[in-house]
C-alpha cells in the first residue's frame, strides 16, 4: 500500500469521525428544540453527508479547485449505492445466516465505509481527473 493511501485512509476515517459525530450532534439539537425525531434524523444525516462532501473533496482526496457542483451527484449517488450494498449484507446477515443484528451492522458499517472509500477515490474524486472535468 502506499503512503499516500494510508494518508487517504487515515484522512477518510478522521472525516467519517467528524461527519458521524457532527449529523449526530445536529439530530440532537433539532430533537432539543423539539423537532419530531425522523425530521431530526434526516436533518442530521444531511449535515453529515455535507461534511463528508467537503472534507473528504478538500482533505481527503485533495480536489480543491474547481468542479464542486459536478461531484455532489456523484457523490450523493455514491452515498446512496454504498448505502443499498450496506442494507443488503446486514439483511443478508441478519436473515440468511442468523448473525446477530449487532453484528451485522458491524459489518455494515465495514461495507459501506470500503464501498465510500473506494468509490469517491476512484470515481467521484479520482486522482487522474483535472479539477474542471
Amino acid at each position: 500500500m502506499t503512503q499516500k493511501i494510508v494518508v487517504q485512509l487515515v484522512r477518510f476515517a478522521a472525516s467519517g469521525v467528524a461527519n458521524t459525530g457532527l449529523g449526530l450532534a445536529a439530530i440532537y439539537m433539532a430533537m432539543l428544540f423539539g423537532i419530531q425525531y425522523i425530521i431530526a434524523n434526516a436533518l442530521g444525516y444531511a449535515i453529515g453527508l455535507a461534511c463528508s462532501f467537503l472534507i473528504n473533496r478538500t482533505w481527503t482526496f485533495q480536489r480543491k479547485t474547481g468542479g464542486a457542483h459536478k461531484d455532489i451527484i456523484p457523490f450523493l449517488l455514491l452515498a446512496l449505492a454504498a448505502y443499498a450494498v450496506n442494507l443488503a449484507a446486514v439483511v443478508s446477515l441478519v436473515e440468511l445466516t442468523g448473525t446477530p443484528v449487532v453484528m451485522a451492522q458491524l459489518v455494515g458499517v465495514v461495507v459501506y465505509a470500503i464501498c465510500s472509500f473506494l468509490g469517491m477515490k476512484y470515481l467521484v474524486f479520482p486522482s487522474d481527473r483535472s479539477p474542471d472535468q
